[in-house]
């Protein structure tokens, strides 16, 4: 990750600088790359210094002050090591939450766009399909009022039925649908 200024009055608030230790600004202001190699080379020397070089120091009470002023830096750079990256992961939340938000608001305008349309493609069709309907129920009823009462009553009692109830009820009992010869027909 990129390096840091951290010689400026002010900057890297959160860092302890102990020059005793080795931990300086200079150190916080590298790439945290580069403190995390001296931080893996540290403890590499830290282990070695312990148990490799001198196994009478092995012990976890007893350790001499070179050793002991390692493991301060190792723990300062783990510490700044892990301000980092809570620094990167907190500005990869917030953006991520930021993305979240802004693409959340266009679903919502897409959602409400799409309902307008699917609105208004329904009242199109409502209104085609009714209009259509409306006038052939028109030329029907009118139609069966063009003919004279006598002949309906005569010929075509269902008729006749049929415009006395206002298309609300047709005798179907002499109907026969789809017998004989398989054609689908109503035939009476």
């Amino acid at each position: 990750m990129y390096p840091r200024d951290c010689t400026a009055v002010g900057s890297c608030n959160n860092m302890t600088e102990n020059a005793a230790i080795g931990f300086t600004r200079q150190v916080a202001g590298e790439s945290t790359n580069s403190e995390l190699d001296r931080f893996i080379t540290e403890s590499t020397l830290l282990v070695n210094t312990m148990i490799l070089d001198d196994p009478s120091s092995a012990s976890t009470t007893a350790v001499g002050a070179a050793t002991f002023t390692r493991y301060q830096l190792i723990h300062a750079l783990a510490a700044d090591i892990l301000d980092r990256v809570l620094a990167v992961s907190t500005a990869q939340v917030n953006l991520i939450l930021d993305q979240v938000s802004s693409l959340s608001a266009w679903m919502q305008v897409a959602f409400a766009a799409q309902v307008v349309m699917v609105v208004a493609a329904v009242a199109a069709f409502v209104r085609v399909a009714l209009s259509r309907i409306r006038v052939e129920g028109r030329t029907l009823t009118a139609m069966l009022y063009l003919i004279p009462e006598s002949v309906v009553a005569k010929d075509a009692p269902r008729i006749a039925k049929f415009i006395e109830s206002g298309g609300l009820m047709v005798d179907l009992s002499g109907l026969v649908i789809g017998g004989g010869g398989g054609d689908g027909k109503v035939k009476s």
